[in-house]
């Protein structure tokens, strides 16, 4: 099967308008859920994951100070795994050229 030129870009384009929505949806749903956290369950102490999905999730619907308050380390490593994401792909696209 060939791919067409673009048709890359525009999957991901309407990947991404689907998964907005979509994302906040499930962060609002799962505030109203009980917590599925071992450690908040036997001890009753927020492990330092907790949150997390939720903190993602937000970040992805584009509300990055909610996501910073639902789980702040989370929100960092999300946050530095997309640049790391996002340097690769502009290395894989923009090759540095050979001199």
């Amino acid at each position: 099967m060939e791919i067409r030129p673009g048709s890359r870009d525009r999957l991901f384009a309407s990947t991404v308008v689907v998964a907005i929505p979509v994302s906040r949806i499930y962060a609002n749903w799962l505030d109203n859920q009980p917590s599925f956290c071992p450690v908040l369950r036997i001890c009753g102490v927020p492990c330092p994951l907790c949150g997390g999905t939720r903190s993602v999730l937000l970040l992805v619907s584009g509300d990055p100070i909610g996501a910073f308050k639902m789980n702040a380390g989370v929100f960092l490593l999300s946050v530095f795994c997309g640049i790391v994401l996002i340097s690769r792909e502009r290395q894989r696209r923009f090759p540095p050229s050979c001199q």
